[in-house]
Order: structure tokens, then sequence, then C-alpha cells
């Protein structure tokens, strides 16, 4: 009886598939210029709009300063465990490390921005002299 009615199920859900609804996209008209365009990527929108690049830079930049707390938090607190004697000078060592590499993440991040800022002002004129400096890139 359990087979025949598994037997059963499993051809009417079979079925089902095979016979279901056809799914295709409708005709919809549109002009001919339209078909040649491509909507921008996520990247390819911030290419040329300098204040969503310098605004991401500042969100970016306060996360990493958030980070930068946590890991300070982290080495108070690891260094708290040590000197009670609840822990290895190990774990001391480990949120120094994990602190030094997201201050400077920070660092880099703060950098990018300035880079960001400048080459505003650049696209600006503002008072941009190309023979004094040369041009600043991004750290990647």
């Amino acid at each position: 009886m359990r087979r025949l009615l598994a037997v059963s199920l499993t051809a009417a859900a079979l079925a089902g598939c095979a016979v279901g609804p056809k799914y295709s996209r409708p005709p919809v008209p549109a002009p001919d210029r339209y078909y040649g365009m491509r909507a921008p990527a996520g990247e390819a929108s911030l290419v040329n709009s300098y204040d969503v690049r310098i605004a991401a830079a500042r969100v970016e930049e306060a996360e990493r300063g958030r980070a930068v707390s946590a890991t300070r938090e982290a080495v108070r607190l690891s260094t708290m465990r040590y000197e009670s004697g609840f822990s290895a000078y190990f774990e001391v060592l480990d949120a120094l490390q994990q602190a030094l590499v997201s201050e400077t993440v920070l660092v880099a991040t703060r950098r990018n921005r300035l880079v960001e800022l400048s080459s505003f002002y650049k696209a600006l004129g503002g008072g941009w002299d190309p023979s004094a400096t040369g041009s600043p890139t991004p750290a990647r």
C-alpha cells in the first residue's frame, strides 16, 4: 500500500513538472536605441562619481575605526586577564597582533579616502599644480 502511494505521488509530481506552465519572457516593444545600452554595474557606476566614492570611503573608515576600538578593548581585557593570572601572555600578544593589523588597515583606508579627496579637488581644478607633485594612487 505504501509503495503504491509513493509511486503514485512520484508519478504525479513528475507529471506536474512535465506539463506545468511554460515560463517565458513576454515580448515587450522597445525602441531600437535601448538595445545597445547596458546598465552600469556596481564598480562601474563609481568610476566618475567622486562624491559617492568619498562617502563610501568615509563609511569604510568608520567601520575600520570601530574595529580598531574593539581590538584595543581586546588588548585591554587580555592584559587584565594576564595580570590577574587567568591567561597566558600569548593571549596578550595575539590581541596586540590583531590590534596592529586593524590599525594598519585603518591607516590604509584613511589614506585611500584622502587620495580620493585630493583626486576630487584635482578634478575640480582646485589649485592643483601637476609639476609640483606626482599623481597619487590608492593602495590596493
